[in-house]
Parts: C-alpha cells; structure tokens; sequence
C-alpha cells in the first residue's frame, strides 16, 4: 500500500497534462500511486496518459463529465494511503514537493492539512509573480473565516481526516463555481490542525482561459456563502443577518481603492461585529490567552490601517462623516491594541 495517492482529475488538458504529469512522476519521494480521473475527456488528454508506462499510474475513466468534486470523490475513496495529495493538469509540483509535505505530516500528528506559496507561471510557464501563503494555524483559521489559505494544487491531506469530515461537498453551487476546496479546508480546520510550508512547492499556473477565471463572479458569490456560514458557526446562530454581513464584506474586503458605500455608523458596527468575531474565535478554538492577545494586537493594526486606507483613498462619493469615522475607528484601534497585555 503506496503512502501517498496524488489525485488528479483532466478534463480536455492536452495543452498542459503531460507537463503535470512528468512533475509528479519525477519526484524525489516514490511512495506514491497516482490516480488521474479522466472525466469525460474529448480531445487527446487520454492518448497522452496512454503514453507514460508507470506502474504507480491508476486511470480512472469516468464516461460522462461529472465534474471536479465528484471526479475527486470517486478517487479518493478508491484509495487506502495514508495521505492523500492533489494536483491540477495545468500545474506543475516541485521535485521535492511530496518528499517535504510528507515529512511534515510525519512529524506533525496533530496537523491533517499542509500546503505551500508557488511561484506563479503564465500560459507558457514563465514565471510571473509570486503567490505568498500563511503558515501558522491560528492565521489560517482566521484567514478562512473570510477566503481560502490554501493553493488547492499544493496541499496533502490525511485521508483519514477528509473522510470523517465528509469529503468535498458536492453542492451544484459550489462545484460549479470551484469553491468546493474552500469548503472542505474550513470543515477540516474546525477539528483539526494545519499549516502551509515556508517554501513553495508548486508552479501555479495562471490560466486565463481555466474554468474557475470563466466563473470569477459566481466564485466571488459562492465564496461569500461559506464566509457567511463560517461566521454563523463560530457565532452559534443558524443564519448571518445579510445587513450584518454586508456592513463586514464593505470595510473588510473591499480593496482600499474601491467606495465601501458605507456611512459612519455603519463602518462603527462593522468593526464592532468585527471585534465580537475575533472574541467568538478564540473562545471557539480555546487560544491561550497569550496567542489570543497577540493575535488580536495584530488584527488590531491591521483593521486599523486599512480603516485610514480606506479613508484617504476613499472613491467616489465624499462624505467627510464617513472619512471621519474611518480616520477616527483607526485611532481607536491603534489605542485599543497599544493597550493589550501579553503579561
């Protein structure tokens, strides 16, 4: 029984599988089987998986297109590993990749979840930018309440973990609109540890012709769903109030250079709502009051500066009120958090 099984779903990828392919074929750690769905392909993906005569290759043919989650699903619960690790057709691991994310498992019981930062490549595979990743628990956990932390195509998961929490949702919803990591690494981190690697393992590949750059604004609004039902978990409620949410997603994930439409009293409330959040979070999770206080001291600056950013870039419409109590929560923030005490 391999220790890893490396998952990967293609779907009409002949520009890009082969290079995937060889990625993780030539890694360093060999433990490995690895499992390619082929969901309904019509071009020449299959022929080029034909191709490579390596007996740690298991496809999985699927004859009508069932989509990503469901192609995931079907091979995962085909596998006995111990780890199980994804990769996408259009990117490419890093030799050491494998190698590196099982140690850290191995040496972390406690943690179900790793990933990386990757280096960003164009359609041609020349680098790019740089797509950085958050490593510690406490800011992954607080990081998902919002957004995805993890780059789907870098992370390795302990099977054992993905099943008790159910696999990836196959809601239409999210499927459709590629959110099913999102969800599925927020049920992971309710009961367990995670991390992302310092180094990045992964050449990301930006695709402006890939299905989830096609359905950006259902990915925005599917997005929004989980945040909202993350944030009514950690709250103990069965709903969020849609105003309250809206006043939150306005200051906190609007960029700076976009009007928040928000007046004064409504910025006061977000960042309240804000507060009482990051209180239920660490109750939640039970942080030692240390890490809480650190944590919210650094949460504290940062709504603080983006408060004035807010404030000073403010387009569109100039309602002085509301600079003011942009400029205004940002003082009180940076007075609240020169406050705190790790003593």
């Amino acid at each position: 029984m391999p220790l890893v099984s490396v998952v990967m779903s293609v779907y009409n990828d002949g520009k890009y599988v082969r290079d995937a392919i060889e990625s993780i074929l030539g890694q360093s750690f060999t433990d490995f089987e690895f499992l390619i769905v082929d969901d309904g392909c019509t071009d020449n993906t299959r022929a080029i998986i034909a191709e490579y005569n390596d007996r740690r290759i298991r496809l999985i043919i699927n004859e009508q297109n069932l989509g990503l989650a469901p192609s995931l699903n079907k091979a995962i619960r085909l596998s006995d590993a111990r780890y199980f690790a994804r990769q996408d057709a259009d990117d490419i691991s890093l030799p050491d990749r494998l190698s590196q994310e099982v140690g850290f498992l191995e040496s972390h019981p406690d943690v179900a979840l790793v990933g990386s930062p990757a280096i960003v490549i164009a359609h041609d595979g020349e680098p790019i930018g740089f797509w950085p990743a958050v490593s510690e628990d406490i800011d992954l956990k607080w990081g998902l309440l919002f957004m995805n932390s993890f780059i789907h195509s870098s992370i390795m998961a302990r099977r054992s973990v993905v099943e008790q929490v159910g696999y990836y949702t196959e809601d239409t919803q999210k499927a459709k609109a590629f959110v099913e990591d999102y969800d599925l690494w927020c049920r992971i981190n309710r009961i367990s540890r995670s991390a992302n690697l310092p180094t990045p393992l992964l050449k990301f590949r930006q695709n402006p012709t890939s299905a989830s750059v096609r359905t950006r604004h259902e990915q925005i609004r599917q997005r929004d769903r989980i945040a909202r039902e993350n944030i009514a978990w950690l709250l103990g409620v069965s709903e969020l109030e849609e105003a309250k949410w809206m006043r939150l997603k306005r200051f906190l994930l609007y960029p700076p250079g976009e009007d928040p439409k928000l007046n004064g009293w409504e910025l006061r409330e977000a960042v309240s709502f804000l507060e009482s959040i990051h209180a239920a979070f660490c109750q939640k999770y039970q942080v030692p009051r240390r890490a809480a206080i650190i944590h919210r001291h650094r949460k504290y600056w940062v709504w603080a500066r983006h408060a004035w950013a807010l404030a000073l870039r403010r387009s569109g419409g100039h309602d002085l009120g509301c600079r003011l109590a942009m400029l205004g929560e940002g003082v009180r923030l940076l007075g609240s958090a020169g406050r705190l005490s790790v003593s």
